[in-house]
């Protein structure tokens, strides 16, 4: 019996971009008036509060930092459990 590629891969999850997470996640939290940002690689503000981070733009306040992008947004219900962040 023959195996295809479907079968060898344990990781049969469905790949998301980060750009369409992020837009996910920035029309969920819009409800809330924050928003997640992504900063320069290389830059101090990735230094100070990490590659990603949420806004509260109505305060202009960073209220979470040094985010883990695919956990928080299945917190957030904008994952689904067969979706995963596509990494390159």
């Amino acid at each position: 019996m023959r195996r295809s590629k479907m079968m060898t891969n344990p990781d049969r999850r469905v790949p998301v971009s980060e750009r369409a997470l992020i837009a996910r996640l920035n029309r969920k939290l819009a409800e809330d008036d924050w928003m997640v940002k992504v900063a320069r690689p290389g830059s101090r503000l990735e230094n100070n509060v990490g590659r990603y981070y949420a806004l509260d733009y109505r305060l202009n306040a960073v209220m979470h930092t040094h985010l883990d992008l695919e956990t928080f947004a299945a917190d957030k219900g904008c994952l689904a459990a067969y979706e995963r962040l596509e990494t390159s």
